[in-house]
């Protein structure tokens, strides 16, 4: 009886922990899509009422610790990209009181790194889903913002290191600081409205990659998401 007790203790320990499990991955990819959103699309409409900088620097905040929730599978995993995390936030937030170069490009740097790591993270779960569900389509989403934001932190340092390497036919657009977020945006969607102008080889090659990656990333994204609905289908009727 003794034997039996502690196996179906043991099963339910063992389930217990299935479930604390799903219950981590749970739309874990939601939280870094509003994270996201909060830092796009909601800056210019509060502009009035806060600088624009600060919000800028807690809405990022915002996004890298919901990183550490999107990524990390287990416990040990998230405490470790914490870890890397820490660093990353110390330096956003020095910069945001002191506005040194050298910690500017270390924080930008940095920054660029980790969401391309992070990208390449999310991109290994929706290829490794078994089906299409809601957090894989989240997933999907995440990344062509995640690629937008880099590439935006991409321009910020090009013209940090270069200036004069865009032409910014709207002042308020430049002094806002929202101005290359705008314009990677417009690039990675092939809108092209012409306010924000590259003017050296180097910043019209980085803005025709962006441009490339963001139709390619549509293009092959769409064909993987219907392959795995298709895939999956078939499979149940089996």
């Amino acid at each position: 009886m003794d034997e039996h007790y502690l196996e179906t203790r043991d099963d339910m320990s063992k389930t217990s922990q299935q479930r604390q499990k799903q219950a981590f991955k749970l739309d874990r990819f939601l939280f870094l899509l509003i994270a996201l959103t909060t830092y796009i699309g909601i800056a210019p409409f509060i502009r009035e009422y806060i600088k624009l900088h600060s919000f800028l620097t807690i809405a990022f905040s915002g996004i890298l610790i919901a990183v550490i929730y999107a990524i990390s599978h287990t416990k040990r995993q998230a405490i470790l990209v914490t870890l890397v995390i820490v660093p990353m936030l110390v330096l956003n937030w020095v910069l945001f009181w002191i506005k040194i170069p050298s910690v500017f490009t270390a924080a930008y740097l940095s920054d660029i790194i980790f969401l391309a790591f992070t990208i390449a993270m999310i991109l290994r779960f929706i290829i490794k889903a078994d089906h299409v569900t809601r957090d894989v389509l989240f997933a999907a989403v995440v990344v062509y913002l995640l690629i937008g934001v880099t590439w935006s932190m991409i321009f910020t340092l090009l013209e940090h290191h270069a200036p004069g390497s865009f032409d910014f036919l709207n002042g308020q657009i430049q002094n806002s600081g929202y101005a290359f977020i705008y314009y990677s945006f417009v690039t990675l969607t092939t809108l092209g409205y012409g306010d924000v102008v590259p003017l050296t080889s180097q910043a019209g090659a980085l803005a025709i990659l962006e441009a490339l990656i963001g139709q390619l990333y549509l293009a092959v994204m769409l064909a993987t998401l219907v392959g795995l609905h298709i895939s999956y289908a078939n499979r149940t009727k089996r």
